[in-house]
C-alpha cells in the first residue's frame, strides 16, 4: 500500500519526550507540544517539511510538561503544568514564551482556538473553592476566563477532547459518562449520552473527537472498536471498523482527501488508519523499522501539505505522505 512514513527523533532537551498536542501551524511548519510523563519539564516545539525541528523549552524551576497547543490569532498558545497549576501560555511563532495566565482551581487536558478569537478548555475542579466536577473553560487574549460547569447528568466527570464544530459550537466529550457536549460561545450547554444500544463496553471507552468531511462529529469508540457519527442534532451512528480494531485507536483528524485518520496503539504491531466517512477502512499503514518496536503513534494532525504528523512514543514525530510509495 502506498504511504511512505518518515520517523524523526526529537532532540536535547525533547530527547524520550512525549508529544502531547500537535497542530498546522505558520510558515509551513507543524507545531507540537511535547513533555515527560514524569512529570517533567516540556516546551513547545516546530517541524518544517523537510524534518528540520526547532525546540522552544519551558525554563521556570517548577515546569511540567506542555499538554496540548493551539494556533491562533498570530500566537500559539498551550495549556502548562507550572507546579501543579494549569496555565495557558502565548507563544511567538520565533517560540518566544511571552505571557502565562493562570486558570485557578482547574487541571487543564485540552485546548482550541475558538470562533469567537479567543481560547476554549475542557477542565476539572481542583480546588475545594469552586464547585467540583467537569468543565469547560474560555479564556480571552488578554487572559480573562470564564468557566462553564457541567450539569448534573455528567456531575462530577471530567471532559476532555474539544474542537469547533460545523455549526460554530464547541463539542467536546465525557468519557467517564459516555456522552458528548456541545456548548455555544455564550455558554450554553447540551448533553447527548451514547444511547444504551450502542455502550457496550465500560465507561471511558471514547479517545478522541473530530469534524469530518460530511460537517459530522466523529468520536473514537475504542473499547468497541468503532467510531461513533454524531450529527448537529445530537442523534447518533456506530460504523465498526474492523480493519482497524487489532490495536486501540488513540487519536483522530480528518483529512484533506476526505477520509478519517486514526492512530493505532499496541507495542509491536502499531499503525495509522483511514476511514471514510461512510465508515469503511480505505487504508492501514503500519510503524516500520527500528522505531516500530515498542512504539505507537499517538497525538495526529493533517499538515500544511496533504500530508500528515504525528507523535510516536517516546521521543518521536512522524510524517505520513499518503501519495508516496512506501519503501
Amino acid at each position: 500500500m502506498a504511504g511512505a512514513i518518515e520517523t524523526y527523533e526529537l532532540p536535547a532537551p525533547g530527547e524520550g519526550q512525549e508529544v502531547n498536542g500537535i497542530t498546522a501551524g505558520p510558515n509551513g511548519a507543524v507545531w507540537f507540544a511535547w513533555g515527560s510523563p514524569s512529570g517533567s519539564a516540556g516546551g513547545i516545539g516546530s517541524i518544517t517539511a523537510g524534518g528540520t525541528i526547532s525546540l522552544f523549552p519551558l525554563t521556570s524551576s517548577d515546569a511540567g510538561p506542555v499538554n496540548d497547543l493551539a494556533w491562533g490569532g498570530g500566537s500559539i498558545w498551550t495549556l502548562e503544568d507550572l507546579g501543579g497549576q494549569s496555565y495557558v501560555g502565548q507563544w511567538t511563532t520565533g517560540g518566544t514564551l511571552q505571557q502565562q495566565f493562570p486558570i485557578p482551581g482547574v487541571a487543564a487536558f485540552r485546548l482550541v482556538w475558538g470562533p469567537d478569537s479567543a481560547l476554549w478548555f475542557t477542565a476539572v475542579a481542583t480546588s475545594s473553592q469552586i464547585d467540583p466536577g467537569g468543565f469547560i473553560g474560555w479564556i480571552s487574549a488578554s487572559g480573562v476566563v470564564t468557566t462553564y460547569q457541567l450539569p448534573a447528568s455528567v456531575a462530577g466527570q471530567a471532559p476532555q477532547s474539544i474542537v469547533v464544530g460545523p455549526d460554530g459550537a464547541l463539542w467536546f466529550d465525557v468519557p467517564a459518562a459516555s456522552s458528548v457536549g456541545r456548548i455555544t460561545t455564550p455558554g450554553t450547554v447540551s448533553i447527548y449520552p451514547i444511547p444504551q444500544a450502542m455502550n457496550e463496553g465500560t465507561n471511558q471507552n471514547m479517545n478522541a473527537l473530530t469534524v469530518g468531511s460530511d460537517d459530522a462529529l466523529w468520536e473514537i469508540y475504542w473499547a468497541d472498536d468503532e467510531l461513533v457519527r454524531i450529527s448537529a442534532d445530537g442523534s447518533m451512528q456506530e460504523f465498526p471498523v474492523p480493519g482497524c480494531a487489532s490495536t486501540n485507536m488513540d487519536d483522530i483528524a480528518s483529512g484533506p482527501d476526505g477520509n478519517l485518520w486514526l492512530t493505532m496503539q499496541s507495542p509491536n504491531d502499531s499503525a495509522v488508519c483511514t476511514v471514510s466517512t461512510d465508515g469503511i477502512v480505505t487504508g492501514v499503514y503500519p510503524l516500520t523499522g527500528t522505531v516500530a518496536a515498542n512504539t505507537y503513534p499517538t497525538v495526529i494532525a493533517a499538515g500544511p501539505n496533504g500530508d500528515f504528523w504525528f507523535g510516536v512514543v517516546l521521543g518521536y514525530i512522524a510524517s505520513l505522505n499518503p501519495s508516496l510509495p512506501s519503501p
